[in-house]
């Protein structure tokens, strides 16, 4: 882990969000919810809501993933979404995991900054 992170770590109590494999991603998003809430003002209308349309077998951390993305989008009709993916390791498939919705382009920048800072120190 990074020395920052580590001192960053120690000083406020706060550890790294847990992505073992099997983790199930409702909890791993009410945990990211709630370093969001903590660390910046505008986090979503409700945060992050995890992916329960994927079927129950998909619901949980793979054991062989590349990169986390986190990623912001406008959306269709309104507002901007901001999006969290996994990259599969075994065919650079995308699974998406977390979405929320925002107002402004700049709280979408800053939502989806943080939760990349939040879910790489790992």
């Amino acid at each position: 882990m990074d020395q920052q992170i580590e001192k960053r770590e120690r000083r406020v109590g706060i550890l790294p969000i847990d992505l073992a494999p099997g983790r199930p991603f409702r909890d791993l998003v009410q945990d990211l919810n709630v370093r969001l809430k903590a660390e910046i003002a505008q986090s979503g209308e409700d945060g992050f809501s995890w992916a329960h349309y994927l079927p129950i077998a998909q619901q949980m951390m793979p054991k062989a993933w590349t990169w986390i993305a986190c990623y912001a989008v406008k959306g269709g009709s309104e507002g901007y979404w901001v999006h969290i993916d996994l990259i599969l390791r075994d065919d650079d498939r995308r699974q998406n995991i977390a979405m929320s919705k925002v107002w402004s382009w700049e709280a979408a920048f800053n939502l989806a900054n943080a939760a990349t800072r939040i879910l790489h120190e790992y």
